[in-house]
């Protein structure tokens, strides 16, 4: 079973203080837990030879320092850069800044469908769980007159189909080998779908590397223009429980 932490960033795109948001982007990263976010690299994992892959040298140098903030900065740099000096970050639990799920169940399916959704609904209890019959955020926003056709998802995983139902939301959901561009894909779009598709498939059919997911959405983003975006990363989560630490720390996306 797929069990999670979840971490949510949204990022809101002002053309001033005064005015409204223009457009949001929802990022999220399967599995990767509050420690590293806000103390860096777990010295006790990284110096464990049951979980650095043989390679405590490469974690220390790239990601490590005695300095807690500057350990936490190497890993994410974006993120305690951009993100913390312009927006407000949530979920240091050890100054007692506790962000909780309310679903019971603490693993990925229950867990996205509350945070899309803003609600807990407790028959939704597996990672199979059939398409999603609660209304998301972004199928709401999708209704909006202003919004209609100009948002999107993009996840990793081949759940995110059945979670944000595709099929009722009316917004496109490229989850896991979807193929991007319809019948009639642009040039980068084809070569996007060529290289994921031929791509090495560690966690099978399932789920597809988190580069494919990202350079998809990136794509999108600069010749559609979408006014909300989601994209949703999984590698953490997968690394974690194939217990390597190295490609853990080297799959955190957001803070790229």
């Amino acid at each position: 079973m797929k069990k999670t932490i979840l971490i949510l960033f949204v990022l809101l795109s002002f053309k001033s203080q005064a005015q409204k948001t223009e457009n949001i982007i929802i990022i999220t990263t399967d599995g990767f837990r509050w420690q590293e976010v806000f103390k860096g690299v777990d010295q006790a994992i990284a110096n464990d030879k049951k979980f650095n892959q043989g390679d405590s040298a490469y974690i220390y140098k790239k990601y490590g320092s005695a300095e807690i903030k500057e350990s936490r900065k190497k890993l994410m740099p974006f993120f305690w850069s951009e993100i913390a000096s312009k927006g407000q970050i949530y979920g240091n639990r050890d100054l007692g800044n506790k962000v909780d799920v309310a679903n019971p169940y603490w693993f990925s399916y229950p867990g996205y469908s509350e945070i899309m959704t803003g609600n807990v609904d407790v028959a939704v209890n597996s990672n199979g769980y059939k398409a999603n019959p609660n209304v998301n955020v972004l199928e709401f926003l999708n209704k909006q007159p202003k919004l209609k056709g100009k948002v999107e998802a993009f996840g990793a995983w081949d759940a995110f189909d059945r979670i944000l139902n595709e099929e009722r939301s009316g917004f496109p959901v490229i989850s896991a080998f979807d193929k991007v561009g319809g019948n009639k894909p642009t040039a980068s779009q084809k070569l996007l779908n060529e290289m994921r598709d031929n791509s090495y498939k560690p966690f099978h059919e399932d789920e597809c590397l988190d580069v494919f997911t990202h350079y998809q959405a990136m794509d999108e983003l600069k010749t559609k223009k979408p006014k909300v975006l989601y994209i949703a990363y999984g590698e953490t989560d997968e690394w974690a429980h194939h217990g390597q630490y190295r490609s853990y720390l080297d799959a955190r996306k957001p803070s790229r």
